[in-house]
């Protein structure tokens, strides 16, 4: 349906629930994309802090016993 439909029949109700969709499918494309951010900065905090913490703690092949 062309822009020129939509106008010249604003009361048109496959015109409004084209515009629905098409808003419906941006905000879920924008928040994937937001999920996506927010996994990948977990993720990195998440292997930055494993790999400040094996820096401290070296594991040995043994233990000593007193």
């Amino acid at each position: 349906m062309s822009d020129l439909e939509c106008n010249s029949a604003i009361g048109n109700l496959q015109c409004r629930m084209n515009a629905s969709e098409v808003a419906r499918e941006r905000l879920k494309n924008q928040w994937t994309r937001g999920d996506e951010a927010v996994r990948s900065f977990i993720g990195t905090w998440f292997q930055m802090s494993k790999d400040e913490v094996d820096t401290y703690i070296q594991p040995s092949g043994h233990f000593d016993h007193y």
